[in-house]
């Protein structure tokens, strides 16, 4: 009846040589606390297109009666569905924030190209809630689903590749992947699995919390709730913020390791 978490904070390194080079650099400046990424429009009936006209960004939540089994996650026989919990996961995320701290790219502005464009190097804290999707044989193929759908309902392109990743410089002190399967990729000997977790590592960022299979919205919305609140507001470690949220998601409807299990922090 017990897990390694309830007794250990927890965590996972590819080796003991990116333990001691995160231990051992300075931390860099950040111009920016946190770039949250969130609650992207995925399907071209969604209500925020009819309205965004006359109320501008919309903060209502859709409700979805089967969102307590709907998962981050993407494949071509499901269409791409919206998260409403990645919306009420930001919100709780920046409520902790001054409100000057952050920059936060939602709904309409939650697209790759906004993304993309947000020098990602100025923040210490990088968060994106969205679907995902792994390639395990193209592995620069991985993608973040970001908006596809524009405010008047055209479709646009919202991947955020492994590949797009690679080019791109990060500073952050954690970037998190609220989605399903972000730790995983194709598996290369001496290296891991590379993918997106992998990529981001590469390009400068101390640590990633990613997730090694599918994640369900409202678990990771309680979940990411907990570990925020345990970093920013109780000031511990990335760490032992993850492993308080794990411990905290150990009874109530989401109880089952298969619910709150899924993210790591890699360091």
């Amino acid at each position: 009846g017990k897990f390694l978490v309830d007794t250990h904070d927890v965590a996972v390194t590819s080796s003991i040589s990116m333990v001691l080079k995160g231990s051992g650099s300075p931390r860099a400046a950040h111009g920016k606390q946190m770039l949250v990424v969130d609650d992207p429009v995925y399907e071209t009936d969604d209500a925020r297109i009819a309205v965004v006209a006359d109320a501008g960004t919309v903060r209502e939540r859709k409700t979805d009666s089967g969102s307590l089994w709907l998962f981050r996650g993407a494949s071509d026989a499901v269409p791409l569905r919206r998260l409403p919990g990645s919306g009420r996961e930001a919100d709780a995320i920046v409520s902790l924030l001054p409100k000057d701290s952050f920059v936060r790219l939602e709904g309409f502005s939650a697209t790759r190209e906004r993304f993309l464009r947000a020098e990602l190097g100025q923040y210490r804290f990088i968060h994106i809630a969205s679907h995902a999707v792994t390639d395990s044989e193209i592995p620069q193929l991985s993608a973040l689903i970001l908006s596809t759908v524009d405010r008047q309902g055209r479709k646009i392109d919202g991947r955020v590749l492994a590949a797009d990743l690679m080019s791109t410089g990060l500073t952050a002190d954690a970037v998190v992947l609220s989605a399903c399967d972000t730790s995983m990729g194709k598996n290369i000997s001496g290296e891991g699995l590379v993918g997106l977790r992998y990529a981001i590592l590469a390009r400068g960022a101390r640590s990633v919390v990613s997730s090694y299979w599918p994640v369900a919205d409202q678990a990771a919305e309680q979940l990411m709730t907990k570990f925020y609140s345990s970093l920013l507001r109780g000031k511990v470690s990335l760490i032992a913020a993850s492993s308080n949220a794990m411990r905290g998601m150990r009874s109530g409807v989401f109880a089952d390791p298969a619910m709150w299990a899924a993210f790591a922090v890699t360091v």
